[in-house]
């Protein structure tokens, strides 16, 4: 359930997945995100292997993910291939983030997960800067035409300008539920300040970094204390 505080999801990859999972589950996460484009020789049965070994020791949901290398992922394979390795884990999972740029398979990957009643993350990011507000606004409209349940946008920021114009760009946005993320060190205060601004989502890691400026569960759980002292346990 998406609502007035933030769902903190914890990025996971690599041999300890499991134990990974099993802690962040242990530790106050809300969500995993299996960064199945981060594993080693990628194949549909690796991958479902991967998310059957997850789940057997995590009750957690689960968000799939294989992520293209130009927005800072790892799979450089097939589109098609990577169409057939969404569509074999779908039935395993809770939710799916697939890039709005990823046109040869947006379309069949979201009418099928929607059909199987997942939750649809459709993501951009821009590892450069952060987009002129129009830019930001038509990426958004797009990704909600396109079957977004929730929409996310990362962008690094330059300046604390860029910083300060996307949290607004999430408080203002009628494009909710939106997750939206200031990347580099300039913006890693987004990551425990952008839910104030009406963000839904914020990642967090427990051994290795999946972005520019991403704490660790702990440091974020601890930044959100402050911000949120009310949800505190």
């Amino acid at each position: 359930m998406i609502g007035a505080e933030p769902r903190v999801i914890v990025a996971i990859f690599g041999e300890k997945d499991a134990k990974l999972a099993q802690t962040a589950q242990d530790n106050g996460a809300d969500l995993i995100e299996l960064r199945l484009d981060l594993y080693p020789l990628l194949s549909v049965q690796t991958l479902v292997d991967t998310v059957h070994r997850v789940k057997e020791v995590c009750r957690l949901p689960l968000i799939g993910t294989i992520r293209l290398k130009a927005e800072g992922g790892g799979f450089q394979g097939d589109e098609g291939e990577r169409r057939r390795m969404f569509l074999s884990v779908l039935p395993l999972i809770d939710a799916i983030d697939i890039e709005l740029s990823a046109a040869g398979i947006i379309s069949e990957v979201v009418s099928e997960a929607k059909a199987q009643g997942k939750t649809i993350i459709i993501s951009h990011h821009n590892f450069y800067r952060t987009p002129p507000d129009t830019e930001l606004e038509t990426i958004a409209n797009s990704a909600k035409q396109a079957g977004a349940d929730i929409v996310k946008l990362a962008a690094t920021a330059n300046s604390l300008d860029d910083l300060s114009r996307l949290l607004l760009f999430s408080y203002t946005t009628p494009h909710k539920p939106i997750s939206c993320i200031s990347m580099g060190e300039l913006g890693a205060p987004s990551r425990f300040i952008a839910p104030l601004f009406g963000s839904c989502l914020t990642y967090a890691h427990l051994s290795d970094s999946t972005a520019p400026g991403q704490f660790t569960l702990y440091e974020l759980q601890e930044r959100l204390k402050i911000v949120f002292p009310w949800s505190a346990p």
